[in-house]
């Protein structure tokens, strides 16, 4: 009868850090961060790809939430019509203004968790106003899933100033 030989089981030890590299999220925050920023001068100067020559952006604006009115979501239709569409030339100079503010915030890495906040609600409400009228590279959950990663990762904390000023206040919840 043969006999049985055991063996001495040894656990595998694999390294384990407790933290994750924040650097690799520097690419999307920074890349996001132009695309607002790109978006906000585009807006502000009346050359986005939705001007046409001789239309000033809250035209502009103005017209491409009403092409967009029949694919939204239809919870965000009162959005459209009774608070966007009315006010459309206080609201797009301020919405020029809020990408470009969240753009250079992006890029500078600095309040990168509030910033990531404010674009996210952006992208929402860009998602939610063309519904089903989405497409490809433009396509705002794109960089929602961008911006969410910067948020979760505190990204501003590698290579922006969110790095210094958790130095100096490590809880600071805005970074």
């Amino acid at each position: 009868m043969p006999v049985a030989v055991q063996q001495e089981v040894v656990p595998v030890r694999i390294p384990q850090s407790d933290t994750v590299p924040r650097w690799p999220l520097v690419i999307p925050r920074v890349y996001a961060g132009a695309v607002f920023a790109a978006a906000g001068v585009g807006q502000l100067t009346a050359s986005t790809i939705w001007t046409a020559p001789g239309q000033s952006w809250p035209q502009a604006l103005s017209a491409q939430l009403s092409a967009w009115l029949p694919h939204s979501a239809t919870w965000y239709w009162p959005v459209i019509t009774h608070v966007l569409l009315p006010r459309v030339d206080v609201i797009a100079p301020a919405l020029g203004c809020v990408h470009l503010i969240v753009g250079i915030a992006l890029i500078a890495g600095i309040w990168t968790r509030l910033t990531a906040l404010i674009a996210a609600v952006l992208l929402l409400n860009y998602v939610a106003a063309a519904g089903s009228a989405m497409y490809g590279a433009a396509d705002p959950s794109a960089y929602l899933a961008l911006i969410i990663a910067v948020w979760l990762g505190r990204a501003g904390r590698t290579w922006g100033v969110d790095a210094f000023l958790a130095r100096r206040r490590p809880a600071m919840v805005l970074g």
